[in-house]
């Protein structure tokens, strides 16, 4: 035996080991990631901010949603309002972090808000999951139509980040007057996909959130806003939601991070949605009443 061929009897079998190692931590990731997934998407929290430090005045809405969870929500009215915004937020945080972009949307656009948190978000009952989110968004819809009297015609949907999609399926079974979508993922695989390569993610998702399948199912307009700076949610597949979707359609670059963008192109985003919702075929009779707190 040659001092080369020995040497190799002894490595081969440090190796082996070596990568049986490796085999075994990446097939324990694997488990562990798919049972903590939900963990990796949801990043609720409790602790909430006062909307009169933003100059808000809301009514607090509750509704029951699915297994009998009460949702919370805030009903933001505008005085001058023919169209109302029903709003889905990301994944972190609750409905009180996003008081300062309702306060600028308000000044902007002059619009009733309803934003909802998910279960388990703030102070609505129960856990987050995917088909808890579409049961909130629904129940919300519905509260709006039944307590409010407003119409579909005056509703337009609103989704941000993970509430593209939320947003998206929820214009599946519903028509309002048209549909934003600001960061949107063409679907939690491909997002999931971009931010690890190296995962066999396909095969381990346990969540779909299809927001590119949900927009080919509307007729209502599409406008989709997105920055090729986003970092956390990639620009193509914002891109491929707008390409998916069929028209009438309209597509918004901005700049800015995920978190930064409405504020780094105010004026470019604010301009733009306004336009937009100048062209909605709606009705503009409103009732005054319909707009009022605790009403």
């Amino acid at each position: 035996m040659t001092s080369s061929s020995s040497s190799w009897s002894k490595v081969r079998p440090i190796l082996r080991r070596w990568f049986l190692g490796a085999l075994l931590l990446y097939g324990g990731l694997l488990v562990v990631l798919t049972f903590l997934q939900s963990k990796l998407l949801y990043f609720p929290t409790k602790d909430t901010l006062s909307p009169t430090r933003f100059g808000l005045h809301v009514e607090d809405v509750w509704v029951t949603s699915s297994g009998g969870k009460k949702i919370h929500g805030w009903w933001v009215p505008h005085s001058k309002a023919k169209l109302t915004l029903l709003w889905f937020h990301g994944n972190a945080g609750n409905l009180t972090h996003r008081a300062p972009m309702i306060s600028e949307f308000q000044a902007n656009f002059q619009v009733n808000i309803l934003i909802l948190d998910y279960q388990g978000y703030g102070k609505s009952e129960g856990s987050p999951s995917e088909e808890g989110t579409y049961a909130d968004a629904k129940a919300m819809w519905d509260w709006l139509l039944r307590e409010k009297q407003q119409k579909p015609e005056q509703i337009v949907v609103l989704g941000r980040s993970l509430g593209c999609a939320i947003a998206s399926h929820l214009v599946t079974q519903v028509q309002p007057a048209a549909l934003i979508l600001d960061s949107p993922f063409s679907s939690f695989v491909d997002v999931a996909s971009a931010h690890f390569p190296w995962l066999p993610v396909r095969w381990i998702a346990r969540f779909r959130y299809s927001t590119a399948e949900y927009v080919k199912k509307r007729s209502c307009p599409l406008l989709v806003i997105h920055s090729p700076n986003d970092e956390v949610i990639p620009y193509k597949l914002g891109q491929r939601c707008y390409e998916e979707a069929a028209s009438p359609k309209e597509f918004l670059k901005i700049q800015g991070t995920h978190n930064d963008g409405f504020y780094q192109s105010k004026s470019e985003y604010i301009a733009t949605v306004r336009k937009f919702l100048a062209g909605l075929d709606v009705s503009k009779e409103t009732n005054s009443t319909r707009n009022q707190p605790g009403r």
